[in-house]
């Protein structure tokens, strides 16, 4: 049996990846705000790798206890209507955000430990890990607002918001979004995570 590795353990070519996609969000938010204040830029970057992170913790947290491992990967058709949003939002001064930079891979052991790795479950697997990130992200949101983090806590649910579109399609320059593993799954619990995301945007 093949070593697997800890859930917990980026790769090195993650961390490139979590970098690029930081940036990626940080040109894309900082458009968006159409703000050229360096605090503020600085501000929006820590917010994006937090909002980055918080969705690999949700993700690694189930991952670990389901024997499963997730890699974080840039999506280079996502970065490409990203900064396309980013321009657009930048010439304009109008309100415009695109938010695909990053996909996850998920793989996991071959042998059955407790119905958790049988080959049939593979799609209900990748919906738990996929729910756990939306998930953290809009606990994460709604703590940041109760404690007055107003621009982290709008901008970190904006960034939940087009993570679970279910977009999967070669058609559509995004990659494969998390909501495209919830929605295969459950439409019900979809519409619940939109629902709660789309409350927190009008709220906060």
């Amino acid at each position: 049996m093949t070593e697997f590795k800890s859930s917990w353990k980026p790769e090195e070519q993650e961390y490139t990846a979590f970098l690029i996609a930081t940036i990626a969000l940080t040109i894309a938010f900082t458009a968006y705000k159409y703000t050229t204040n360096l605090y503020t830029i600085f501000t929006i970057f820590i917010i994006a790798a937090a909002a980055i992170v918080t969705r690999e913790i949700g993700q690694r947290i189930i991952a670990q206890w389901m024997d499963m491992y997730v890699e974080l990967e840039t999506s280079e058709e996502g970065l490409s209507t990203t900064l396309l949003g980013a321009l657009i939002a930048g010439i304009t001064g109008i309100g415009f955000l695109f938010l695909f930079p990053i996909e996850s891979k998920y793989s996991g052991h071959k042998y059955e430990q407790w119905g958790k790795s049988v080959d049939a479950m593979w799609a209900k697997r990748q919906y738990w890990l996929a729910s756990s990130g939306i998930i953290a992200l809009i606990i994460v949101s709604a703590l940041l607002s109760l404690l007055n983090f107003e621009l982290a806590a709008q901008l970190m649910i904006l960034f939940a918001f087009f993570q679970i579109l279910p977009l999967d399609y070669s058609k559509i320059p995004t990659g494969t979004l998390d909501g495209a593993y919830i929605l295969r799954w459950s439409g019900f619990v979809w519409t619940g995570l939109m629902g709660l995301i789309l409350i927190l945007i009008a709220l906060i």
